[in-house]
């Protein structure tokens, strides 16, 4: 295998290189990956400074003064010592995000961590009152509201997690009692309060109970909550229930000052995401106090003191490093806060839409953040979007692998900079050969993925060889396999299931936040089913480039699965009309293409198309439907011309008469006629498909001119009289049916042919090539079944000169055969033959040197000349009398009438 073929899978046309600075420059993250640079550099400055106090800390303040600090210096160094230490040597990149990250180090408010703040708070009202109770419980707060508990992130879905939401209102409230009943909490002389509290309190419990209680799936409460007036009054249900909740705390701060701090400390805590928030107000606490106050010789100690030498400075270098630390941390956190506005600006422009769409940019931003600690700042070489997406592909996590997709999906689908994301996907075999294998997932699970990796796989197709790529066929063909039956509403990936919003209050808010809010979730149309993506990314793939049909051919089972989405009655997926008529029209495509390629995979590729028992019907079902489109009636020709091509199939499509009525009927309509035949184009296929039907085979032909009514042939021939636009075509159908249907031609149509021979001789006069061939053609089948007529026109005209010197000039400019029209000096030598049969035009032939062009003829034989047309550089139809035959039989009737010549 050439190396060219091992690493380039397509040849994008517009995939020209460009420098690494104008990719990063014209992608979307260029502004966020600034800001994550930024960010970084300011927490890489924290740590180095942290590095360097720790550092200080060891070798000079407690390696140089271990006995000359006061304990207080001491306590506090030792604590950052350590601190910086665990910071330092975290054992794994997870422990360290936890502990000491920046990013992430403020999270959105969870209102499940603040219920397991008050539940501590709540059990530490009933333990004895004393310091190290208190310092106890506000440890255990301070752990439950910062560190992650295991298993949480299975809650994230399912009925579970809607029970949670549900209750956690109310269980707020039920823990809010012991704060309120509890003596401890409650001053004496502050009775009265409590009493106003508790009345308070208790009806914002039964409000909220009632609210609960609302929300049960219980069918007499579902009955009654969907009473209009209760319905009205329920549509604000969160709104209200966090109210009651706020409001029930409100009396309780009046008379507990410990309980406010409580509720203070239980949000605050909430909303740490690791330690680094705490630890650097500890820094700057620590370092402010030691820096303001100076206190570093303790009482009664001196600075002239020798061992204290130099003490004081070094203390403050270190706690000026710690003060600079902890500023520089915290200004990364209130930088990073400001990420929301780079990161919204990303998904609008990258086109990243609803929830998920956030997700992505989030799942990046991350990323991006990684690299650039752990990289170099100012240039890390693969921070874009593009390799985050294919990178995330080959993860084994589901979630990075659907953040992939739907990165690569949204960048595919977005000007101006889908070009430049398919020439890298495309140059990059890994990628795409994950892309199509992901088209093979067929559990319910996956299907998210597998949609978002059809389309991009589609997008890929336009430009796309698969011959390299492991089972390609395979994972394409099955997305069109039994078990897609699923409706399209199942396809919408994640789309949010809450409903429309009825309160003023949510729909006020939702204005306000109009501006940054996301782009909506893309509406899937009855376009975005698997089958209907496979037959998109077949089509493609198979007009891109003759290797991918080879590949097509050698499936064993696609073809059949194409074709079977040509029927009306498919019961193979379950979708409505239009999606129906969209499989129809799609496969149809794809089999007018297939059936369009030459050579050997054109021959393989056709037989197999028309092997199918049901293809044929499916088609006379197309053409006979009065619902079916134009663009349907055209395509299903198409494939009948391209099929008829085999003897045997043309056989088979003419003894199926209704294909043979519509066609003729469709050919003959014309302008003048009202509906979905009136169509030039149509008039002009349908012709061809009759041409093609008749051309040598007289089972056809006859077929025709059995036709009730028998009227076709005069029609046909009234088409050549007034300068028509279908003159070639009709002339290839009247020739075929005067050459095999001549016992079949009454009077009439001998008149008809008479009366429009004038017509087609002087359309002779002036034409070449092709339709020189054609009329030539009919010329002869004319005068073979008509002489007198045929030698009559050409006298009344005065053409016999001419017409014989056209016919020589025609063997003379074509002794070179050309694949547009092989059969062009077959028909002239036909038609010289014929007139030779009467001697009165011997002597034209005789005069305009007719032997010497039918011994130039002998002398350039070519195989060519054998068929009647090719496709591509493939000949199909062979001439039931070749070239050289009729070359000797023309030579033989000169002689003859030379010998009789006085």
């Amino acid at each position: 295998m050439s190396t060219q073929t091992e690493n380039v899978l397509v040849d994008v046309a517009e995939r020209a290189a460009q420098p690494e600075a104008s990719w990063h420059s014209a992608m979307p993250e260029e502004q966020l990956n600034c800001f994550v640079r930024v960010v970084a550099s300011v927490e890489r400055v924290g740590n180095a400074l942290g590095t360097l106090a720790f550092t200080w800390a060891t070798v000079v303040l407690l390696g140089g003064y271990p006995t000359s600090i006061t304990c207080v210096d001491f306590a506090y160094a030792t604590a950052l010592f350590f601190l910086e230490a665990a910071r330092m040597f975290c054992p794994n990149r997870s422990e360290y995000q936890l502990f000491f990250r920046t990013r992430g180090a403020l999270r959105p408010f969870s209102w499940n961590r603040v219920i397991v703040v008050i539940c501590l708070n709540n059990v530490g009202l009933f333990l004895p009152s004393t310091k190290s109770k208190e310092l106890s419980v506000s440890i255990l707060m301070l752990v439950a509201a910062t560190l992650p508990f295991p298993g949480v992130h299975k809650l994230k879905g399912g009925p579970l997690r809607n029970a949670i939401s549900l209750l956690s209102p109310l269980v707020v409230m039920v823990l809010l009692i012991p704060c309120l009943w509890c003596k401890d909490t409650t001053p004496a002389p502050k009775w009265h309060l409590l009493l106003l509290a508790r009345a308070f309190y208790t009806l914002l419990l039964v409000m909220v109970l009632l609210l609960t209680i609302s929300k049960l799936q219980f069918p007499s409460i579902v009955r009654l909550v969907h009473r209009l007036v209760i319905h009205k009054s329920l549509s604000c249900h969160q709104v209200i229930l966090f109210s009651c909740m706020y409001l029930a705390a409100v009396p309780l701060v009046f008379f507990s000052p410990f309980l406010l701090v409580m509720i203070v400390f239980a949000l605050l805590t909430a909303m740490c995401g690791s330690l680094q928030i705490p630890a650097a107000v500890m820094r700057i606490v620590i370092g402010s106090i030691c820096l303001l106050h100076q206190d570093y010789y303790g009482k009664g100690g001196h600075a002239n003191n020798s061992d204290k030498t130099n003490l004081k400075p070094t203390l403050n270098v270190f706690y000026g490093m710690v003060l600079g630390q902890g500023i520089l941390y915290i200004v990364a956190r209130i930088m990073e806060f400001f990420s929301f506005f780079p990161r919204r600006s990303l998904a609008r422009r990258g086109g990243f839409r609803g929830q998920q769409g956030v997700k992505s940019v989030d799942m990046y931003y991350t990323h991006a953040f990684e690299k650039c600690m752990n990289a170099s700042i100012l240039a890390p070489k693969k921070l874009n979007l593009t390799n985050f997406a294919m990178e995330s592909l080959e993860s084994d996590s589901r979630k990075k692998q659907l953040c992939g997709v739907r990165i690569l999906y949204s960048l595919v689908n977005r000007e101006p900079y889908d070009k430049q994301v398919l020439s890298k996907v495309t140059n990059s075999m890994k990628t795409v050969t994950t892309l199509i294998q992901m088209l093979g997932w067929t559990n319910q699970e996956d299907n998210q993925i597998r949609l978002l990796a059809a389309k991009i796989t589609a997008e890929l197709a336009r430009g796309l060889q698969i011959v390299t790529i492991p089972g390609a066929m395979n994972s394409i063909s099955s997305l069109m396999d039994n078990q897609n039956k699923q409706q399209i509403q199942e396809l919408i990936i994640q789309k949010d299931s809450g409903g429309e919003e009825n309160c003023w209050i949510l729909k006020l808010w939702h204005q306000m936040t109009k501006k940054w809010s996301i782009l909506e979730e893309e509406q899937w149309t009855e376009t975005d089913v698997f089958p209907v993506l496979g037959l998109v990314t077949l089509e493609r793939l198979a007009t891109y480039d003759i290797v991918n049909c080879m590949e097509i051919s050698r499936s064993m089972d696609l073809i059949p699965k194409i074709t079977e989405f040509t029927s009306n009655n498919s019961e193979r997926i379950c979708v409505n009309e239009t999606s129906q008529k969209i499989l129809i029209d799609l496969s149809l495509k794809v089999l007018r293409r297939l059936a369009s390629i030459g050579g050997e995979t054109g021959i393989t590729l056709r037989h197999k198309i028309s092997e199918d028992p049901f293809l044929l019907g499916n088609l006379a079902e197309i053409l006979e439907d009065s619902k079916s489109s134009q663009e349907l009636r055209k395509l299903t020709i198409d494939i009948l011309i391209k099929l008829a091509m085999d003897e045997t199939t043309k056989r088979e499509i003419g003894s199926i008469q209704v294909i043979v009525q519509m066609l003729m009927f469709a050919f003959t309509a014309q302008d003048d006629l009202p509906g979905a035949y009136s169509d030039c184009s149509m008039t002009m296929k349908a012709g061809q498909a009759l041409s093609m039907l008749t051309l040598e085979s007289a089972d056809n032909c006859s077929a025709i001119m059995k036709e009730p009514g028998h009227r076709f042939f005069k029609d046909v021939a009234r088409m050549l009289v007034h300068g028509n636009r279908y003159i070639h075509v009709a002339a290839n159908v009247l020739q075929n049916l005067c050459k095999h249907s001549r016992v079949e031609l009454g009077d009439s149509d001998l008149v008809e042919l008479s009366s429009v021979l004038p017509e087609v001789l002087g359309q002779v006069m002036d034409a070449e090539g092709k339709e020189l061939e054609v009329l030539v053609g009919l010329s002869s089948q004319i005068c073979k079944v008509s002489p007198k007529s045929f030698s009559k026109a050409l006298e009344q005209g005065q053409k016999e000169a001419r017409f014989v010197e056209k016919l020589i000039n025609g063997l003379n400019a074509n002794m070179k055969p050309n694949p547009q029209f092989p059969g062009i000096r077959s028909v002239i030598v036909e038609q010289c033959i014929y007139m030779m049969e009467s001697s009165r035009y011997a002597t034209y032939f005789r005069n305009h040197e007719l032997m010497e062009a039918l011994i130039r003829v002998e002398k350039t034989p070519s195989r060519a000349e054998k068929y009647r047309l090719f496709l591509g550089n493939t000949g199909l139809i062979e001439h039931r009398v070749n070239l050289s035959s009729l070359v000797e039989r023309a030579k033989q009737l000169m002689a003859v009438h030379s010998t009789q010549q006085p």
